[in-house]
């Protein structure tokens, strides 16, 4: 079947090269390594920089310039200004937090994929969506917004060093940019494109909120995104929709540990402020190896076509179930559990 928006050409040395009006870069299928899965074996990251006592995350008091520290969600999280800013605008380190130094080295200081979970992708998510609500009405909003009226938040999470983690220690990195390309995406296309989606069946699960894909131009092996319908901004997320979106990533991030990931990208995308071009998008991108970033300069270069990847996902769990558990998740008790021991 040929699509309009979604396309594939053939290239020289075993290459398929996939792009859509959602990708800012093709993604290229190597078709030498595809369908050899769990041949790189990927291990666990190790915290070189001694422990809790001398993390600069746990002890922030220890950062160059001592920056100003904010409490966030009851003191439950803290953040930071990023001392080497590569934004224009606003940008911040989020971590957990605890005022007790025992608990907090105790159970905040965490750094291996096998560690993350709910708590880290919950807590840091809302307070940097708390952050997006507010700066434009911040001293640093006004002043970017007085630059450029297309302007953007970008946030994420790095674990492990394939994922570009500089510090054993979980956190968000938040921050607002300048949108030099925008993709200008007009309903009727996004209509299109998801109608395309579905025919492919690369759309594993959707609902009144979301739908969980397996994009056309993966990012890594296994990549998978969540799009949420009617919102474009990261801060138009509400709470509920944390919530959901939270325990859709554990199911998500389980899948990946069971393939042996160790490294992975998690990011934030959408529309400029004040804009309904693009929806706002989650993407859970592993991170193999570096080697297959690199094989075509400018382009992502995957070895796992997408109807493997819809396939791997899909017969592993039943994402409607997992949208039914999603309405009792209770994310606050499972934070008192871990440093309260209740």
């Amino acid at each position: 079947m040929s699509y309009r928006l979604l396309k594939k050409s053939e290239l020289p040395l075993e290459i398929e090269i996939h792009s859509d009006p959602l990708c800012v870069l093709p993604a290229a299928l190597s078709k030498k390594r595809a369908f050899k899965p769990n041949r790189i074996i990927q291990e666990e990251s190790q915290d070189n920089h001694g422990g809790a006592p001398k993390c600069c995350f746990c002890n922030p008091d220890t950062l160059d310039g001592q920056p100003e520290v904010s409490l966030h969600l009851d003191n439950k999280v803290m953040s930071f200004p990023n001392s080497a800013p590569f934004l224009p605008g606003d940008q911040r380190v989020i971590c957990l937090w605890h005022e007790s130094h025992e608990k907090r080295y105790a159970s905040a200081h965490k750094f291996k994929f096998s560690d993350f979970g709910s708590i880290e992708f919950y807590y840091l998510t809302m307070a940097a969506v708390n952050l997006a609500k507010e700066f434009p009405h911040t001293t640093d909003g006004k002043i970017l917004q007085e630059d450029s009226h297309l302007i953007r938040c970008v946030s994420g999470f790095n674990i492990g060093k394939l994922a570009g983690q500089s510090i054993p220690h979980f956190h968000l990195q938040y921050g607002w940019e300048i949108v030099l390309d925008p993709k200008n995406i007009n309903p009727p296309t996004l209509e299109l494109y998801y109608w395309e989606m579905k025919e492919a069946q690369l759309i594993l699960y959707e609902d009144e909120d979301l739908l969980l894909i397996a994009p056309w131009t993966p990012k890594g092996q296994y990549h998978v995104e969540i799009h949420f319908k009617g919102k474009n901004n990261f801060g138009h997320l509400e709470n509920k929709d944390v919530k959901k979106l939270t325990y859709f990533a554990s199911e998500i991030m389980g899948l990946y540990r069971k393939a042996g990931i160790q490294n992975m990208n998690i990011l934030f995308t959408g529309s400029p402020q004040g804009k309904h071009w693009e929806p706002l998008r989650v993407q859970f991108i592993p991170r193999v190896n570096m080697t297959a970033l690199y094989e075509m300069i400018g382009v992502n270069v995957v070895d796992t076509p997408p109807n493997q990847i819809e396939m791997y996902f899909t017969t592993s769990i039943r994402w409607s179930d997992v949208a039914r558990e999603a309405d009792g998740f209770d994310v606050d008790r499972l934070y008192r559990q871990r440093f309260d021991g209740e």
